[in-house]
C-alpha cells in the first residue's frame, strides 16, 4: 500500500487513527462528531413533518457552538491531511499576489476605483486626478482591523464631488455602517449610520436618504426575520438620533430603497416585498406633498434609469417578456401615463443606463453582453474586446466617455474606456496575474434537457487538455431569481484551469439569460426544471465523453447551493464531488430567517399547501436517505446573516447519519465572514484551497500545472 498516510482525528479526547489512500477513496473514515437527535415534529397540512436538527438553528447556544466547532476540527483533520495541499495553496498564493481593478467611479472629472492589491487583505479605493496624473489611496480598509475582516463595501459620490458615503461591513455580515468622507480634506467625518442592511444611499442638498431597520436589529446581529425597514433622511454633521423619517410602508416584510432624481427635484421610493418585483412611489423633494403611486402593483420589476423632464424612465418586464424601457409620468388629471422608449427584443435587456440624452442598453446573446450606444440619431454596438460581460458602466460627462468593467472566464478584470468621439474602447487599467489568456479557451454548446429545451453551455480550459479522453470536470451553476450567470473570471477558476481541469458552467432555468420566461420556467412548482437541466449537464458531458461520473465535481453557491443539495439527493450517482455552498436547504422553514420571506416569489412558502407539496418533494434536508452520496464539502459561515448556517449544518448532520459510500461528508465552517462579500484575501485563498484540493483528491487526480 504504497503513498499511504496516517490520518488522525482527534473527537471528544479519544484518538482515531485510520489508513487513508492518496487516490482519495477512503477504506475507513474517523467516526462523524455525534449529532443528537431531537422529537421536533410539525403538522403542515395534515402532514406530520418531523425535524430532528432543528436545535442546530439556535446558533448562539453552546451546545451548537460546540458542535460547530468539533464539525470544524472534523473537516481541518480531513482537509489538512491531503498530501499535497500545500503546494497547491503556494500556487494558489502567488496567482492571488496582483493588483487587480475592480470597480470604476467618475466624479467631476476625477477617476475613483477601488483595487486589488496584491499583499492586502481588502481592496482599497483610489483617486485619480486625470490633468495632473496624480494617484492616491483614499480609503484602505486593511487599517481597520487586524485580520482583514472589515471591508469596505458601497459607495456612494454626491453630485458635486465633496462627499463620500461609503458602507462598512464586520466579518461579512450583510448589516452595515455608514461613514462619510469630506473628499475636499479627506476627513472622515463624525456621522456613523447603524441598523442599515440592504440599503441605497441617495444623497440631497447637505444630507442623504437612506434604509433602515427599525428596533436595533443591526446592533444584535440577529438571524431572526427582518421587519420593518423604513427611509430616513441624514443630514452631514447631525446625529442619526436626529434623522427625520421618511416613509414607513404598512406592510412590515416590506424593504424600501430611496432614489433622487439628477435634477434633484424628486424623490422616489422603491418598495418591495418580493423578489419579483417593486411598487414605485414618487413626491416633489423636501417638500410636504404626498407621496403617490407611480406603480401601485408588485408583480412586474422596475429599474430605475433617469428623467426627461417630468417623465421617469424605468427599464421593466412589465408589458415585456424580455424587457423594454418605459417613461411613466402624470398627465393633467393626476393618472399615471405610459410611453415606450425602447421596445423589447429577441435578446434580453438585463441593464440600461441614461446618460445626457444616450441609452447604453445592455443585452445577452446567449449569456454574453451586447451593448448598444443609441442616441436620437442613431444606434451602434460598443466593441467588446470578446465574448466576455460588462459590468460597472461609468459615466465620464466631461470626456463624453463611459468606463467600465470587461472580464470573461480567460480574461481578467480590467477597466476600459470607450470614447464617444471615435466609437473606441481602450483598456485603461488591466490586471497583473500570472495567467496567460492565449493558453486558454472558451467554446459554446447546447444539450437537450429532460423536456427537450435547449440548455446553453460554456465550456472553458486550457487548449493543451486532451479531450479525447475523459477529463476531471467542475460545473457549476445557479438557476434562480432572474440572475444570469455570464462569463466572469476567478482566480480559483483560473487554477482549476491551470491544474488540468475543464470548468463548465450551465445557464439554467430560473436564470436571467433569455428574459421572463426563461426565469418563470424555473420557480415555485417549476423550479424541478432547474434541477433537471442540471443533472442533464451532467449527463451531456458524461454522454459525450468530456469526462466520467468518477471526474465530475458540482458547485454552486446560495440558491446554486440548493441545486447542489437537490441534485445529489435525486440522483447521487452521477456525480463523484458536490461542494454546496452557503447553500439554501431547508425549503420548509427558510422564510423564518433574516430576509428569507422575500425569496416566496421564487420558492413558493411552506404555508401553502399548494406550495407545500413541492417543496417538501425537493427539500434537500427532507429528502436524504440511506444512499450512496458523493463525497461532499458543505460550505458556510458563521456570520452568513443572509442564508442562515443552520441550512448547512442540518444538511450536513443527515448526509453524515445517512452515507453509505466511503466518501467523506465535511461541514467547512468559515469563522468572521459571511453569505460571501467582504471575505479578507487570506479567508479566500484558505477556501480555494480547500475546496479544489478536496475536489482533486476526491477524483484521485492531483493538479497538473501548466
Amino acid at each position: 500500500m504504497s503513498d499511504q498516510r496516517l490520518f488522525v482525528h482527534v473527537y471528544g479526547g479519544i484518538l482515531v487513527a485510520v489508513l487513508a489512500l492518496l487516490s482519495g477513496v477512503q477504506s475507513q473514515l474517523p467516526p462523524y462528531p455525534h449529532t443528537p437527535e431531537r422529537p421536533d415534529c410539525d403538522t403542515l397540512h395534515n402532514v406530520v413533518v418531523c425535524d430532528p436538527y432543528r436545535w442546530l438553528e439556535d446558533l448562539d447556544h453552546p451546545e451548537v457552538e460546540r458542535w460547530v466547532e468539533a464539525q470544524r476540527q472534523y473537516a481541518r483533520n480531513y482537509l489538512d491531511a491531503i498530501p499535497w495541499r500545500e503546494a497547491l495553496r503556494d500556487t494558489l498564493r502567488v496567482m492571488l499576489q496582483a493588483d487587480v481593478p475592480l470597480v470604476p467611479y467618475w466624479v467631476q472629472g476625477t477617476l475613483y476605483y477601488t483595487l486589488a492589491k496584491a499583499n492586502l487583505n481588502q481592496p482599497i479605493l483610489v483617486r485619480y486626478n486625470p490633468k495632473g496624473h496624480r494617484e492616491e489611496v483614499l480609503i484602505d480598509p486593511n487599517q481597520w482591523s487586524d485580520d482583514g475582516t472589515v471591508s469596505l463595501m458601497s459607495l456612494h459620490f454626491d453630485r458635486d464631488g465633496r462627499y463620500l458615503a461609503y458602507q462598512v461591513a464586520h466579518s461579512g455580515s450583510d448589516w452595515r455602517v455608514v461613514r462619510v468622507m469630506d473628499l475636499h480634506t479627506n476627513e472622515v467625518l463624525d456621522d456613523s449610520l447603524t441598523d442599515v442592511k440592504f440599503s441605497n444611499i441617495a444623497w440631497s442638498k447637505d444630507g442623504f436618504y437612506y434604509s433602515r431597520f427599525i428596533g436595533g436589529e443591526g446592533q444584535r446581529g440577529t438571524f431572526s426575520e427582518l421587519r420593518r425597514q423604513a427611509i430616513y433622511y441624514h443630514k452631514i454633521g447631525t446625529s442619526q438620533l436626529e434623522d427625520q423619517r421618511i416613509y414607513l410602508p404598512r406592510a412590515v416584510r416590506t424593504y424600501v430603497q430611496a432614489h433622487v432624481t439628477d435634477d434633484g427635484r424628486w424623490l422616489i421610493v422603491h418598495e418591495m416585498r418580493t423578489t419579483s418585483g417593486n411598487r414605485v412611489l414618487v413626491k416633489r423633494n423636501h417638500t410636504q406633498d404626498t407621496i403617490r403611486y407611480l406603480v401601485s402593483h408588485d408583480d412586474k420589476r422596475y429599474q430605475w434609469i433617469g428623467i426627461v423632464g417630468d417623465t421617469f424612465l424605468y427599464r421593466t418586464n412589465d408589458g415585456f417578456v424580455n424587457y423594454g424601457v418605459v417613461g411613466l409620468y402624470f398627465d393633467s388629471s393626476g393618472e399615471v401615463r405610459r410611453k415606450v422608449f425602447i421596445p423589447e427584443r429577441n435578446e434580453a435587456l438585463t441593464n440600461a443606463w441614461w446618460f445626457d440624452g444616450i441609452f447604453v442598453l445592455h443585452y445577452l446573446k446567449d449569456a454574453k453582453s451586447h451593448v448598444v450606444i443609441r442616441d436620437a440619431e442613431r444606434e451602434r454596438a460598443m466593441p467588446l474586446p470578446g465574448p466576455g460581460t460588462v459590468r460597472h458602466v461609468r459615466w465620464a460627462k466631461d470626456e463624453r466617455a463611459l468606463y467600465y468593467v470587461y472580464t470573461s472566464f480567460i480574461h481578467p478584470n480590467a477597466i476600459y474606456r470607450y470614447k464617444m468621439v471615435d466609437h473606441k474602447s481602450e483598456v485603461y487599467l488591466s490586471s497583473h496575474l500570472p495567467f496567460h489568456t492565449e493558453d486558454y479557451i472558451t467554446e459554446e454548446y447546447w444539450y437537450p434537457s429532460h423536456d427537450g429545451t435547449r440548455i446553453h453551455v460554456f465550456v472553458s480550459r486550457h487548449k493543451e487538455v486532451d479531450i479525447t479522453e475523459p477529463q476531471p470536470v467542475l460545473l457549476y451553476g445557479y438557476g434562480g431569481f432572474n440572475i444570469p450567470i455570464t462569463p466572469s473570471f476567478s482566480v480559483e477558476r483560473a487554477a482549476w484551469m491551470r491544474g488540468g481541469g475543464v470548468y463548465v458552467v450551465a445557464n439554467l432555468r430560473g436564470g436571467g439569460e433569455y428574459g421572463e420566461a426563461w426565469h418563470r420556467q424555473g420557480t415555485k412548482s417549476q423550479k424541478q426544471n432547474v434541477f433537471y437541466d442540471f443533472q442533464w449537464a451532467a449527463q451531456w458531458l458524461i454522454d459525450t465523453g468530456w469526462t466520467s461520473s468518477d471526474l465530475l465535481a458540482i458547485e454552486g453557491r446560495s440558491n446554486g447551493g440548493l441545486l447542489i443539495g437537490a441534485c445529489i439527493t435525486q440522483r447521487p450517482d452521477l456525480y463523484r464531488v458536490a461542494v454546496p455552498v452557503v447553500g439554501v436547504l431547508d425549503m420548509l422553514r427558510y422564510h423564518l430567517f433574516t430576509i428569507g420571506w422575500a425569496w416566496a416569489s421564487d420558492y413558493g412558502i411552506s404555508t401553502r399547501a399548494s406550495d407545500f407539496s413541492y417543496l417538501r418533494r425537493y427539500s434537500p434536508v427532507h429528502n436524504v436517505v440511506d444512499a450512496h452520496y458523493p463525497s461532499t464539502l458543505i460550505m458556510t459561515a458563521d456570520h452568513d446573516d443572509r442564508v442562515v448556517p443552520s441550512h448547512s449544518y442540518k444538511f450536513a448532520a443527515q448526509l453524515q447519519k445517512h452515507q453509505r459510500a466511503s466518501r467523506p461528508v465535511l461541514l467547512r465552517v468559515e469563522h468572521g465572514a459571511g453569505h460571501g462579500a467582504g471575505r479578507s484575501k487570506a479567508q479566500h485563498l484558505a477556501e480555494m484551497t480547500d475546496k479544489l484540493a478536496f475536489i482533486w483528491y476526491e477524483m484521485g487526480r492531483r493538479p497538473q500545472w501548466r
